[in-house]
């Protein structure tokens, strides 16, 4: 019988997971004469919701709206096919298939969905606990996340301009400081605030000063910023912004206060800001970077420079520039000295997108194709990282979760580092050049570089680097020039690891 097969996993730490689960469905249509024709995969997605879960979307729109070439669906377990909060939301799904005349088998489950009063008996208890277990895994992670809070540990997120990420071991000691995105060194370690870079911790003063003795906006400073060279936390990817420089002079955390749970989006539901009551701060948990009282005056002069616009008219502000200039961006906004700037019509619409809508106006398109452009390389990102995982599996080799995103350690001892580059014309030329950062893991041995083609829907080509030999910061490659790195290319992934 010709079947599908539904995988999922939750997060990309579990770089093990899709191919465990294949192996088991592969074994249950080899024992039950069924060969499996078409698979859905979801990577890196809550089961809560269906909500921005492709691969389960695609199969309830095969089976739904097509005559599709299977007929049943192998799936790991109930837990893979949701933990959804509704049973019924759960059971809809299923529904769905069935009267399409498609099979849903749980190969792990102890019992047979054969329709029977036992077979529902015991699908409603596995989706009701389902449901339960991640509602007391919420809990319980909200728990201990607001009781390391309390204690003065950061739980999650960037540490700002001006301040780094330090990983700490059990016993108190400092085991390093954490790059961008890295993530502690062990599950027992905990991560404290530190002072950054003096030149960093200089330009945070500088802004302050700026603000409360240079009746200077964030705009302005901003301005300042971009033209004297100063990089951002976000390197030379990102120009300092209103927004930025607004965070760094409300956040409590330059006195060197912590503070935790100022929003709140659990099991997938819309995000919402608590109340302060609920805050969790601690003071003093970290060396403060800003005197308290120079905070403060910060924060009794922005509000008094604060005056509330009527949501009307910031929309006919928005009308009124997309008249003149026929187009609206955040760098158009923020230019222009009769609008406040874009923080705040973030802070009244949620999004500058929602805003736009609200006002009947468009964005430009250069901002509609980058979130497009991105939605894409993303995709292509997740399946060739997916790829990786599974042909080292299928290889004999064991895989783990590196402390970086797109990383992980090859049985036991290699860090492996996989780079994807978009192509991009270069220098308005007719050729394309693809651009890899080389700043990783002083720990990583080799480095997969992954070409996209100009669609960022394909791979062109992927090379292996050892790291150690590369010497250089970031890699250029050249359509112009296609041999230049031939010696590292590989004909595919499965090549890569002997399997084609």
């Amino acid at each position: 019988m010709r079947v599908a097969a539904y995988m999922r996993m939750s997060t990309e730490r579990q770089a093990g997971s899709i191919p465990n689960q294949r192996l088991a469905l592969l074994s249950y249509a080899r024992r039950h004469k069924m060969e499996i024709v078409k698979e859905y995969i979801d990577t890196g997605k809550s089961g809560v919701t269906i909500k921005n879960r492709r691969g389960l979307q695609s199969l309830i729109h095969d089976i739904t709206g097509s005559n599709v070439e299977f007929k049943a669906v192998l799936v790991y377990d109930i837990n893979r096919w949701g933990r959804f909060q509704d049973v019924d939301e759960s059971a809809h799904y299923e529904f769905l298939c069935r009267n399409a005349g498609i099979d849903v088998i749980y190969c792990e489950e102890l019992f047979e969905n054969d329709g029977s009063m036992y077979s529902a008996f015991m699908k409603t208890f596995r989706r009701a606990k389902a449901a339960e277990d991640s509602r007391e895994l919420s809990v319980k992670v909200f728990a201990g996340q607001s009781r390391l809070a309390r204690l003065g540990f950061k739980q999650g997120g960037p540490a700002g301009y001006g301040l780094r990420r330090v990983s700490i071991e059990k016993n108190g000691s400092t085991r390093r400081e954490l790059a961008t995105g890295e993530r502690k060194g062990a599950l027992t370690d905990r991560v404290l605030i530190a002072l950054g870079p003096e030149h960093e911790v200089a330009v945070v003063r500088r802004i302050y000063d700026w603000y409360l003795s240079g009746d200077l906006e964030d705009t302005a400073i901003a301005r300042i910023l971009n033209a004297e060279g100063i990089v951002t936390e976000y390197g030379h990817v990102r120009p300092w912004t209103a927004s930025i420089v607004h965070r760094i002079l409300t956040s409590e955390k330059y006195i060197g206060t912590a503070v935790y749970n100022r929003t709140s989006q659990r099991m997938q539901s819309v995000a919402v800001v608590n109340p302060q009551s609920v805050w969790i701060r601690k003071r003093n948990a970290y060396p403060a970077l800003i005197d308290s009282d120079v905070f403060n005056r910060a924060q009794e002069l922005r509000r008094i420079r604060e005056h509330r616009i009527p949501t009307e008219e910031l929309l006919e502000m928005l009308r009124m520039l997309y008249r003149e200039k026929g187009k609206l961006s955040t760098e158009i906004i923020n230019s222009d000295v009769r609008l406040p700037s874009v923080v705040t019509f973030v802070n009244r619409f949620r999004t500058l997108t929602k805003a736009y809508e609200l006002a009947g106006v468009l964005p430009t398109p250069r901002g509609s194709r980058y979130v497009d452009k991105y939605r894409r390389t993303e995709a292509v990102r997740r399946e060739t990282f997916l790829q990786i995982c599974e042909c080292i599996v299928c290889a004999g080799g064991t895989i783990s979760p590196g402390d970086c995103k797109n990383t992980i350690v090859m049985n036991g001892k290699f860090l492996v580092r996989m780079q994807v580059s978009r192509a991009e014309h270069f220098r308005n030329k007719h050729y394309y050049r693809w651009c890899f950062p080389l700043q990783t893991p002083l720990e990583t041995q080799f480095v997969i570089a992954v070409q996209l083609e100009p669609s960022d829907t394909e791979v062109r080509a992927i090379y292996l680097f050892p790291a150690a030999s590369m010497g250089r910061s970031q890699l250029l490659m050249r359509e112009e020039e296609p041999e230049e790195f031939s010696q590292y290319r590989v004909a595919s992934i499965e090549a890569l690891f002997g399997l084609s």
